[in-house]
């Protein structure tokens, strides 16, 4: 009898251990969107910030994602969604600084908020373990320097990089990067 009580409550311990495992499971997917919402967020304004530094545009400050829960009727309930609302600060001649739209962001500056978007995800998802490169194509808009600047900073983040340039910007880039001319 005792042996068997012995095995009845090692059976109870392993099922609490199993329950209380799948448990902490469950809350990490409940959360998994959210976490990665976040991480996308940090990752973009951090990213944001660090090449505006990089790039110089003159007037434009900053520009960040905003993640915020709002409450929202689906069929007949109300239910938490989260919304993400970016924003632009600019500083006008006179020192005044003021918030703007993308709709008024130069395409230079659109292309670049684009990408930064892209990278923010490319690591907050780990596309990376993947898909270990990351291609920037159609960056006419950019200026060389500009986007010499950008390719050494995604080299940071993605093991492998290609980029397809006009000849003129490619000139900008240092001669260590391998090239392809004719195919």
């Amino acid at each position: 009898v005792e042996t068997e009580r012995d095995s009845l409550e090692t059976a109870r311990r392993e099922r609490a251990e199993r329950r209380e495992a799948i448990g902490d499971e469950l809350e990490s997917l409940r959360t998994r969107i959210e976490r990665l919402e976040r991480e996308a967020v940090e990752a973009f304004n951090g990213h944001m910030d660090e090449l505006l530094a990089v790039l110089g545009y003159g007037n434009l400050d900053r520009i960040w994602i905003e993640r915020r829960e709002e409450r929202v009727r689906e069929g007949r309930e109300r239910v938490d969604r989260a919304r993400f609302d970016l924003h632009i600060v600019r500083t006008a001649d006179d020192g005044t600084a003021y918030e703007d739209t993308i709709h008024h962001l130069s395409e230079s500056e659109r292309e670049v908020t684009g990408l930064v978007f892209a990278l923010a995800g490319y690591l907050a998802h780990e596309v990376y373990e993947v898909v270990p490169f990351v291609l920037l194509d159609s960056l006419e808009a950019i200026d060389s320097a500009r986007i010499a600047a950008l390719v050494e900073y995604f080299e940071e983040y993605a093991p492998n990089i290609v980029v397809a340039l006009l000849p003129e910007d490619a000139r900008a880039l240092d001669d260590d990067y391998a090239r392809v001319t004719e195919i």
